[in-house]
């Protein structure tokens, strides 16, 4: 039986389902197979698994984290987009070339943002629940602290290796397997249901921050997605958002490597150093000058093209 299209002239709703079901089925043996491989491969019981991830000062630990992301990143983000567009044909926008016009902008985008960001993540950070709202704040609390914690537990490096495990980690594949699932699939899906192009950005946007389940950094995800949904839209080219996410999570690696960090003071993680208004403010503007530059340059200056 040939599998491949049969879902192309299927209604916009009948793809959503079969894309979320594909996902959850990949997420679910992807989870399966990683958690099978764990006790071969670092030598830990199943009974004592639970400890051993959570122990963040261990390297092996960190290490087992490591490779659980992986398969988790592989099964959530890179696989149900092929699949999806193997059952449905679906455009990608990964064939095209992009300009190297294109590429310096999305690049100088990302690294003039960052004190905007910073202001934005200082300003999110601030966020207070209601009195009856305590026990939520609580949580999210306590879910940011742990995010923290692994995130550092990550960025600990100490070799050249660790730095490039970390840019293939965290930087690379992320880049890749969020912008197929945010920009690839999901953003032309809600604007081929809404018929809206610009309430497709802002709902990718929004489950994009929301996945990371970071709820003090949600509002400058939220803008990042936003870039980066745009550059989509603009280009009609994947690659651009990709490079882009590349190298925001990337110089955010690069620049907590001890060989840089102790040469050149930038908070890329936007946890220590405050940035004022007016300095978010040039940031911001400097940013909306550098995307109209990359709209006035891309080739697609109309609706998206909906795919049939």
């Amino acid at each position: 039986m040939k599998l491949k299209g049969i879902f192309y002239k299927k209604s916009v709703a009948m793809q959503f389902a079969l894309f979320f079901a594909i996902t959850f089925l990949s997420v679910v043996v992807f989870s399966i197979i990683s958690y099978a491989f764990l006790p071969l491969l670092f030598d830990v019981g199943f009974s004592d698994l639970s400890f051993f991830l959570s122990d963040y000062s261990n390297s092996k630990s960190v290490n087992a984290l490591k490779f659980l992301q992986l398969f988790t990143s592989v099964g959530l983000f890179i696989v149900p987009p092929f699949l999806f567009v193997y059952f449905t044909s679906f455009q990608l926008q990964l064939k095209q070339k992009i300009n190297r016009q294109s590429v310096l902008l999305a690049i100088a985008i990302m690294l003039i943002a960052n004190p905007f960001v910073a202001y934005l993540m200082q300003w999110n950070q601030t966020l207070v629940l209601p009195d009856f709202l305590e026990a939520v704040q609580m949580w999210m609390e306590a879910s940011e602290q742990k995010s923290m914690q692994i995130t550092e537990a990550f960025l600990a490096m100490n070799s050249m290796g660790d730095l490039l495990i970390n840019l293939f980690l965290i930087a690379l594949i992320p880049a890749i397997g969020e912008e197929l699932l945010f920009r690839g699939v999901l953003q032309q899906l809600f604007a081929k249901w809404t018929g809206k192009i610009h309430l497709a950005i802002f709902i990718s946007a929004f489950l994009f921050s929301a996945i990371h389940m970071q709820f003090f950094g949600f509002l400058p995800r939220f803008v990042l997605g936003l870039v980066l949904g745009y550059m989509f839209y603009w280009s009609n080219n994947l690659w651009l958002p990709i490079l882009a996410h590349f190298t925001n999570n990337a110089l955010a690696i690069i620049f907590t490597y001890h060989f840089v960090a102790d040469k050149v003071q930038i908070d890329f993680l936007n946890e220590e150093i405050s940035v004022n208004i007016s300095g978010a403010l040039i940031s911001f503007l400097a940013v909306a000058l550098l995307m109209y530059l990359l709209y006035k340059k891309s080739s697609i200056k109309k609706e998206l093209k909906i795919q049939p």
